[in-house]
């Protein structure tokens, strides 16, 4: 008698929830928990999965930047609820002389999604920028998102 084995990949559904993400709260602790989160979740995502980045059911989930998804082919990103980027000015971190929040990298066949919303809180940012009450605001305002390298 001969046993064939068949494996069949199955994709899956990477919700930021399971990697630790904190929905309802913009405290130092859940931000950090939440940007954590959704990094796990992109560098844990293969071809065929989706990165639920907001559940619908939840409360909003506060983030800034530093998130960063690489390398990624045949995955999908889904918004179902809120997310909102803090608008604290000196805690946004710089990556390569910008400051975004979702950078994509090297990446193909994404599939970006959804029914949610992406708050970024921009007029305090431009309003900052235009009256030059934060030096240096100018031209470091953070972008939602950046594609590099990327096809399809």
């Amino acid at each position: 008698m001969i046993a064939l084995l068949s494996l069949v990949a199955t994709a899956r559904l990477l919700d930021i929830v399971d990697f630790g993400a904190v929905a309802g709260s913009n405290s130092e602790a859940a931000i950090n928990a939440n940007i954590q989160a959704l990094n796990k979740a992109f560098s844990t995502a293969q071809s065929g999965d989706t990165v639920l980045v907001a559940p619908a059911a939840a409360g909003p989930y506060t983030m800034r930047g530093n998130v960063v998804a690489n390398n990624l082919t045949n995955v999908s990103i889904r918004f179902e609820g809120d997310v909102v980027l803090d608008d604290t000015f000196d805690k946004w971190p710089m990556l390569n002389g910008r400051r975004p929040w979702l950078h994509i990298n090297g990446s193909s066949n994404l599939t970006i999604s959804g029914g949610g919303l992406i708050d970024g809180q921009g007029l305090r940012w431009w309003d900052a920028s235009i009256t030059d009450s934060v030096h240096g605001i100018e031209g470091n305002r953070p972008n939602i998102m950046e594609i590099n390298a990327s096809t399809d």
